[in-house]
C-alpha cells in the first residue's frame, strides 16, 4: 500500500500558458482585457503613493 499527500500540478499566480492564449484571441476579437506585457509594465491597479516605494 502506498500513501501520500494528493499532489496537483499547478502553475503560479498569473495562470499557465494556455490562459495568455485565450486572451491573445480575446484582442484579436477586440475584447478588452490585459495581456501579460500591459499586467507587468502597467501600474494603473495601484494609488499613486505607490509610485515612490522601492
Amino acid at each position: 500500500m502506498v500513501a501520500g499527500a494528493l499532489a496537483i500540478p499547478q502553475e503560479g499566480g498569473s495562470g499557465a500558458m494556455g490562459c495568455w492564449r485565450i486572451v491573445g484571441e480575446m484582442k484579436r476579437n477586440e475584447t478588452k482585457t490585459e495581456d501579460a506585457a500591459q499586467i507587468v509594465n502597467g501600474d494603473q491597479w495601484f494609488s499613486k503613493e505607490f509610485e515612490n516605494a522601492g
